[in-house]
């Protein structure tokens, strides 16, 4: 079903916690799948990086790397923007079960859409 959903997606924003400084090895893994697929050709892609502590930065990096890596090394027909969104001391924003603390952050989330938003309707391929 993931496949599927991915495929008939045209914007895919990746939500990468950030983990020893960078992102998990099961992220990695999807991207080392999707290079033997052609499901990241006609994308627009964006990061979201999420932190415990004060990071969120070095995940958008890590994803940023791969996705770029991705892209020229099959010749993909697909963009990466620079719009993103750095998410840091997450367990201020979200209680223990995921329930919303901050009042302010669907603001963020609404601001990072008006930004991306725009951007993928005009890569659109």
């Amino acid at each position: 079903k993931m496949y599927e959903e991915w495929r008939a997606s045209h914007l895919v924003i990746i939500v990468a916690p950030e983990y020893h400084g960078g992102m998990p090895g099961s992220l990695k893994n999807l991207f080392d799948v999707l290079a033997k697929s052609d499901l990241h050709n006609n994308k627009v892609y964006s990061c979201v990086g999420v932190s415990s502590g004060r990071g969120g930065l070095k995940a958008i990096q890590a994803v940023q790397a791969s996705l770029i890596n991705l892209i020229n090394s099959t010749k993909a027909q697909a963009y990466y923007t620079t719009q993103m969104l750095v998410v840091s001391h997450v367990e201020e924003i979200f209680d223990e079960k995921g329930i919303l603390k901050d009042p302010a952050f669907p603001q963020r989330i609404q601001d990072y859409l008006d930004r991306i938003l725009p951007q993928a309707e005009k890569w659109k391929l």
